[in-house]
């Protein structure tokens, strides 16, 4: 049973989507620019704030709707993104770790986060 008025939750909804936008941008911004400072800049400035506003938008989600947080979704969409965002991090941290692999794992790992919150499989 949810605990914050559906109208709330709509709100947090949105939040949550623009986050996850801004997230996708900051993680494909991290492996396109050619200047390890720009690909810093869309880590550090987009990705990194975007994954911070996802998780605080989905806790904030999860416990207004009465959903618990320890769900099997949502502990594999928590976990992909933390993945996620280390592949990120770990890329732009030194030049020369951009690679090929790195950013389809990081894309690849968002993707698997995004389609957990999407669909919420039982297991």
């Amino acid at each position: 049973m949810p605990l914050f008025p559906i109208e709330l939750l709509l709100v947090l909804r949105f939040v949550k989507l623009i986050a996850v936008a801004a997230l996708a941008a900051g993680t494909v911004g991290a492996f396109v620019p050619l200047a390890l400072e720009d690909r810093q800049r869309f880590a550090y400035a987009v990705a990194g704030p975007g994954f911070g506003a996802v998780w605080i938008a989905g806790w904030a989600m999860a416990f207004g709707g009465g959903v618990s947080l320890v769900a099997p979704w949502i502990v594999g969409a928590a976990t992909a993104s933390l993945l996620s965002i280390n592949v990120v991090l770990w890329a732009v941290g030194k030049d020369g770790r951009r690679s090929a692999r790195a950013g389809m794992t990081a894309c690849g790992l968002l993707a698997v986060c995004l389609a957990l919150m999407v669909w919420k499989p039982t297991f």
